[in-house]
């Protein structure tokens, strides 16, 4: 950031690699190869890949030089807004979805305001109907100002006010529009009126920054309505649920194959699966590859194929490097991603192990997707695999509290409860999430601290469980080397450690960083895993070397 700072504020002159050096690292020792690296590191998160350069240009046996224009931000800190659900005046249902519609599309052309920082979707879906005070929800959304309005729809005329109000100190219209009969076919009108919205509150928020590059297209209502549908279930990322979002994203694609959100989502969708282990990644991360390459062609501005294809390139394919510039990419696009934030602040844990940077992506992400479940609880599971327990157990507290069904609040929190020992406690918590999810993750969670609390019978049984389904349906052998691992049967562990490393299965990343791996670190074979993977060895958790009686026995 140093770097780019001062290249701003010379924008336009040549800075010699002199003065950069100086300046940005003061007076540390540090050669040429540094500076060329931060500055290849700065290009790649600002996407200039282009050539010439869009950015940062080379000037040969000088410098660099910014030559992006440069424009005053208004404050210090990026300007915070949130898109709050259109109120429907009528009680017909196809206004309800209108205004749903209204809402993402709104959300979408704000993310692409550069410097902007928009609340995600997530986070203000369940005030829809709220009676609260605005001011009320500013504060709780951290956000200066919100957009909000009404949809009144007549048979093929539809009406919709919009308004953009400022919060501090008071509650302050700045902008208002009405518009009417917008755009014809009905299905096009949201993106019409998106556009605009977006414009206003640009004008409004960042005077003198260039408006977004429009982005107005025929969209066919029945794709659009299957993805609205596709999104509201996919967020809790269980198996039931994200097939339940690949079905509607189907109907999407074939209702309009030239829908480019719709192969986006189906290649996150598809990407999710394999991530968490609930389909084989060499069966799903080529499809969400597919998906995200059509979605990119049909669009280049979406940012979550890139996320699609980071995870392709970094959990099944091994290509470290160029995963995470699809990862810096996706940010770049879209700084509001809560979803980009998150995994990338995954895979710098894992593989970079850079926890500083990766917690700051985290906390990036709880600041634009505060009260989502998915970016609470993933938030909730950074922290406990970087080794921050009291911050994990608050994290994952207020999830429960504002989610009481969330199943990866659980997850932490019983990892939390291993990592004291606390193995009966565990056990609970496991069985409430298998309750809620009685997937092959839940089971082997159980399993393993069943195993650790010395409940040896009702641990073999789930593995026998496991075993058997591997049989008809796929049940990741990481799963199986979970089980084995709190059952203290090292050898077995490995055996299944093996499989899993065979069939590049993702969990592989992060059992590592977790309390399950225990019984296993003093091994040889666990460091040679590691290196097998190309990750570092974890060294920054403090319940490693803290194994208890549980410590493992060969069998």
């Amino acid at each position: 950031m140093d770097l780019l700072t001062l290249l701003a504020a010379h924008a336009g002159d040549v800075i010699s690699k002199d003065e950069l050096l100086d300046q940005v690292w003061h007076g540390r020792f540090v050669g040429e190869s540094s500076l060329s690296k931060a500055v290849a590191e700065l290009r790649v998160s600002l996407g200039d890949v282009d050539r010439p350069a869009r950015f940062i240009e080379t000037v040969s046996k000088r410098g660099y030089r910014l030559v992006a224009p440069v424009w005053p931000c208004p404050s210090s800190s990026h300007p915070r807004v949130a898109v709050l659900p259109f109120d429907t005046l009528s009680r017909d249902a196809a206004d309800d979805e209108f205004a749903e519609g209204l809402l993402d599309a709104i959300i979408t052309e704000l993310s692409r305001v550069p410097g902007l920082r928009v609340i995600s979707r997530q986070s203000v879906r369940h005030l829809k109907g709220s009676s609260r005070s605005l001011l009320d929800i500013g504060a709780e959304l951290h956000v200066g100002a919100v957009v909000a309005g009404t949809v009144l729809r007549d048979g093929e005329r539809v009406k919709v006010t919009a308004g953009l109000i400022e919060l501090d100190p008071d509650e302050r219209q700045v902008w208002g529009e009405t518009y009417e009969d917008a755009a014809k076919p009905l299905s096009r009108a949201h993106r019409h009126i998106a556009a605009s919205v977006a414009d206003a509150v640009r004008a409004a928020l960042q005077p003198g920054a260039p408006p977004p590059s429009a982005h107005v297209d025929l969209v066919d209502p029945v794709a659009h309505l299957a993805l609205v549908k596709a999104r509201r279930v996919m967020n809790t990322a269980t198996r039931d649920t994200l097939q339940a979002g690949i079905r509607h994203l189907q109907q999407a694609i074939e209702a309009d194959p030239s829908y480019a959100p719709a192969h986006e989502s189906m290649a996150t969708c598809l990407a999710a699966l394999g991530f968490w282990g609930h389909a084989p990644g060499s069966e799903v991360f080529p499809r969400a590859r597919e998906a995200a390459t059509i979605a990119l062609s049909l669009d280049r501005s979406l940012s979550h194929g890139h996320v699609a294809l980071a995870f392709a390139r970094w959990l099944h394919e091994w290509e470290f490097d160029g995963a995470e510039e699809e990862f810096l990419h996706a940010i770049h696009l879209n700084p509001s991603s809560e979803l980009a934030r998150t995994s990338y602040g995954l895979f710098l844990l894992t593989v970079r192990a850079d926890r500083v940077s990766a917690l700051q992506h985290a906390e990036a992400a709880c600041a634009v997707d505060p009260l989502s479940e998915m970016t609470l609880s993933t938030t909730g599971w950074l922290y406990l695999l970087a080794g921050e327990r009291l911050r994990a157990e608050q994290q994952a507290e207020a999830t429960l509290q504002r989610h009481p069904n969330s199943v990866l609040a659980r997850y932490v929190r019983g990892w939390l409860l291993g990592a004291d020992e606390r193995w009966g406690d565990a056990v609970d918590l496991f069985a409430e999430a298998r309750g809620l999810a009685a997937d092959a993750v839940s089971i082997g969670f159980l399993a393993h601290a069943l195993g650790r609390a010395g409940r040896v019978e009702p641990a073999t049984t789930a593995l026998t469980e496991l075993a058997a389904r591997r049989e008809r349906e796929h049940v990741p052998a990481s799963a199986l080397a979970l089980v084995e691992a709190g059952l203290g049967h090292v050898d077995r562990a490995f055996q299944w450690l093996d499989l899993s490393c065979e069939a590049r299965e993702s969990r592989l990343f992060w059992f590592g960083l977790l309390p399950a791996a225990d019984p296993l670190r003093d091994d040889p074979r666990f460091a040679a895993l590691a290196a097998r993977l190309g990750i570092p060895l974890p060294a920054h958790l403090p319940w490693v070397g803290n194994l208890g009686a549980s410590g493992g026995t060969r069998a």
